[in-house]
């Protein structure tokens, strides 16, 4: 006797076997793939082919590049001998993570409004002449916890999850492969560091302006301190462009009370699947 399947049933096989077969395509290619790309105003993930230039206009409007980091281990802290850090940055201890994938860049004014709608640098800057910290491919500032966790949660996407780093997954992101206090070395050379870092300056500067470190990730020191979650609650890493090079060093942290902002702080958020 011929048994017939439930009405929702055939309704969802009927909906695989017409749009999963290129789907499918898209996210095996994905799963190879070390770069990918969100579209902000289709809210869709697709893969980008190597080489890649973060600092590429593209980057800078509705599309976010992001980086994969392998699920593993990463390296994070320093030794007590290390005579710049402060008590909670040692000992250095090995923290696994899954995978994950990481913005080339933080998200500039133009991003923030697209992912959140809001403006929210205007609650934190000076009333003097505003004009250096506004701009669309100026970072955001003036982001909280509270308003990043609220962003992120509320830009929904299919199969994907946009979150905040945790914070081991920034500084292994940080370092990029490597064990010293900053992205170009140990050294707390000022004129080294303006190569890669945006600190000691009198306004933040555009996304992508410095050398990249050595996984392509822009920005990582300076500019804007970047939120991420941590076992306490949340923290603020990389320093700022109004701070001086060595809070910007990989393994110094901000905590950050869930409300609580200031004018050099931003977000480089991940994607999660």
């Amino acid at each position: 006797m011929m048994r017939w399947a439930p009405l929702g049933t055939m309704l969802l096989l009927s909906s695989c076997g017409s749009n999963s077969s290129g789907q499918l395509q898209i996210d095996m290619t994905i799963s190879s793939s070390r770069w990918v790309a969100l579209d902000l105003a289709s809210r869709t993930v697709t893969p980008v082919a190597e080489p890649v230039d973060a600092s590429a206009p593209r980057w800078q409007g509705g599309a976010l590049l992001f980086r994969e980091l392998d699920p593993g281990v990463a390296r994070v802290g320093r030794a007590v001998a290390d005579t710049l850090a402060e008590p909670d940055e040692y000992p250095p201890r090995r923290v696994g993570h899954g995978r994950v994938w990481i913005a080339a860049n933080e998200l500039n004014q133009r991003q923030w409004r697209l992912i959140a709608g809001t403006e929210p640098w205007f609650a934190v800057l000076p009333l003097r002449d505003q004009r250096p910290f506004v701009g669309d491919s100026l970072p955001a500032l003036g982001l909280t916890p509270e308003s990043a966790e609220t962003a992120c949660d509320g830009f929904h996407l299919d199969s994907w999850t946009l979150d905040l780093p945790l914070a081991a997954e920034w500084e292994r992101a940080c370092a990029a492969g490597g064990t010293a206090r900053f992205t170009w070395g140990d050294e707390l050379d000022a004129s080294k560091a303006v190569t890669y870092a945006v600190c000691d300056a009198t306004s933040p500067q555009p996304i992508g302006g410095r050398t990249p470190n050595a996984w392509g990730l822009h920005d990582m020191h300076g500019n804007v301190w970047e939120l991420v979650r941590s076992d306490s609650g949340w923290e603020a890493r990389g320093g700022g462009w109004d701070q001086p090079v060595a809070t910007a060093r990989i393994s110094n942290h901000l905590p950050m009370p869930m409300m609580v902002t200031g004018w050099s702080i931003g977000l480089r958020p991940v994607l999660r699947r």
